[in-house]
């Protein structure tokens, strides 16, 4: 989940990676850092306030109180453990921010919003 040059970036898989700080604040790589620029990425950015890092390091990962992955196909998924660290899991920021997203792609297929509404 990290680049060459060391900066946090999305897993293998592509989904997004998103994580909390202690202080409760949602972070996630830019997209200049490589990290792909995915419906559920953007939805999110709508959806909920999220830094974008510029050159975050894994450091600054390791060191949240929270992670998540998103993506079209889980949505938002948490991080138990990484590196041997243990994380909150899903945390309250993560089931709240699974909350928005669930209840937004469901107003989506039932009609009552459309994707451009987000």
């Amino acid at each position: 989940m990290s680049t060459s040059a060391g900066t946090a970036a999305s897993a293998w898989t592509r989904p997004a990676l998103f994580w909390v700080d202690t202080e409760g604040n949602l972070h996630t790589p830019e997209l200049d850092a490589g990290v792909l620029a995915s419906i559920t990425r953007e939805r999110l950015m709508r959806l909920v306030p999220v830094t974008e890092d510029e050159n975050c390091k894994l450091g600054d990962v390791l060191g949240a109180s929270e992670l998540f992955l998103a993506s079209s196909l889980r949505e938002v998924q948490g991080i138990s453990a990484l590196d041997g660290l243990e994380y909150s899991c899903p945390g309250p920021v993560t089931s709240r921010v699974a909350d928005v997203l669930s209840e937004h792609i469901e107003a989506e297929i039932t009609g009552a919003l459309s994707y451009e509404g987000a």
